[in-house]
């Protein structure tokens, strides 16, 4: 996992790791499609179709489209032994970056990561 010059994720989701996302975005849009709002609604849907449509192992997704993947409101939809499997491979793979997703939890890893993007984009 890094961090692209264009500021994308880029991360490596073999199939056996794609595929359940896949499953779960669809599964979250289907059973939540009256109680999403439409952005989020979108979001995921934009999501879905670039994980199905890349057919390479590594993808880059905008921060708001792997953020929309991994929250719990759409990895519900998988069992737990699979939602272990896929938040361990991206932790392991974010450790030592910028964006380690196992300090995600952490509210001044957060702020920090925040605050580097508002910085990077250049005055308000």
């Amino acid at each position: 996992m890094k961090l692209t010059k264009s500021g994308k994720i880029s991360i490596k989701l073999p199939p056996e790791l794609r595929q359940p996302l896949i499953l779960a975005a669809r599964q979250r849009l289907y059973f939540e499609n009256d109680e999403l709002d439409h952005y989020s609604f979108f979001l995921l849907y934009e999501t879905l179709q670039r994980l199905q449509s890349v057919s390479t192992k590594r993808i880059q997704l905008r921060f708001s489209e792997f953020f929309i993947l991994i929250t719990p409101q759409t990895m519900q939809y998988l069992d737990e032994p699979t939602q272990l499997l896929i938040r361990d491979a991206i932790e392991e793979r974010s450790k030592g970056t910028r964006l380690d997703i196992s300090r995600m939890d952490d509210p001044q890893h957060v702020a920090l990561i925040r605050e580097h993007f508002l910085e990077s984009s250049g005055p308000i």
